[in-house]
């Protein structure tokens, strides 16, 4: 008994360790020592190792200039930041289990599939273009787009613009929830 609770302390020391990492972002330029990490993880998701390509990835892109395209690392956890904001916000607003799913099923899955997230906007009559342009994945979407293949739905500024506007939104309303204490206080 002894050994499996052994065992089961190093596994929670483990996820401790892993959920602490994760509690700071950085995000910064490649460095060839970079490398080995990035083939390392891609080659443990997908257990495909490639190399080459992370090697040519990084040949590419790794080494530009201001104003081009370059290859970035997150440590830690990238970009995450809005979305937990928001699973906050979904948490103090929902009152049992069933309201807490109600916003991942209801709201954010279809709006990740009518985002563009498998097929560029412009495809869609021009009624529908602008009706998805209200939508705020559409503008994640678009931005990584751009970062890999140079081609958008919309402007990567403007991306970037409205992924920060609803940065600022998800901020604003936890300060509101943490000012008036809703839901927080009896």
């Amino acid at each position: 008994m002894s050994r499996i609770r052994k065992e089961a302390d190093l596994a929670t020391a483990a996820k401790t360790r892993e959920a602490k990492a994760e509690a700071h972002v950085r995000v910064r330029r490649a460095r060839a020592a970079d490398m080995a990490k990035v083939i390392a993880l891609d080659a443990r998701i997908t257990e495909l190792p490639k190399p080459d390509y992370w090697t040519d990835v990084f040949r590419r892109y790794g080494k530009q200039r201001l104003n081009e395209r370059f290859f970035l690392v997150a440590e830690s956890r990238a970009d995450k930041s809005n979305t937990q904001l928001l699973g906050f916000i979904i948490g103090i607003w929902a009152e049992g289990f069933e309201k807490l799913q109600i916003v991942p099923l209801l709201i954010i899955t279809p709006l990740t599939f009518l985002g563009g997230t498998f097929y560029s906007i412009g495809v869609l009559p021009p009624l529908w273009q602008k009706i998805a342009l209200l939508n705020p994945v559409v503008y994640l979407i678009s931005g990584f787009r751009w970062s890999f293949f140079e081609v958008a739905d919309v402007s990567h500024g403007i991306s970037v613009g409205m992924t920060l506007l609803f940065l600022v939104a998800c901020l604003a309303t936890v300060w509101w929830m943490f000012r008036t204490g809703y839901k927080l206080k009896k």
